[in-house]
């Protein structure tokens, strides 16, 4: 079986930076309330750019990307 193919550094950033702003404040509450095998030092380190985690940084876009439609919706 290949090994994962993990994204460099600044790959790393520019994803994060596209959906930063749409995460809403209680981001791992949300995070952790459907996948609690997740810790929340872990998602907030992956938040801030601390570590990189592919499966946190997929979790942090699904809570962004549902959070932007919801304010859509709302407006």
């Amino acid at each position: 079986m290949p090994a994962k193919k993990h994204p460099k550094r600044e790959e790393f950033e520019a994803q994060r930076g596209e959906w930063l702003n749409d995460l809403p404040p209680n981001y791992a509450g949300i995070v952790t309330h459907y996948r609690p095998d997740l810790n929340k030092r872990r998602i907030w380190d992956v938040r801030h750019g601390n570590i990189v985690d592919m499966d946190i940084l997929g979790e942090l876009r699904r809570v962004a990307r549902e959070a932007k439609a919801a304010r859509a919706v709302a407006a």
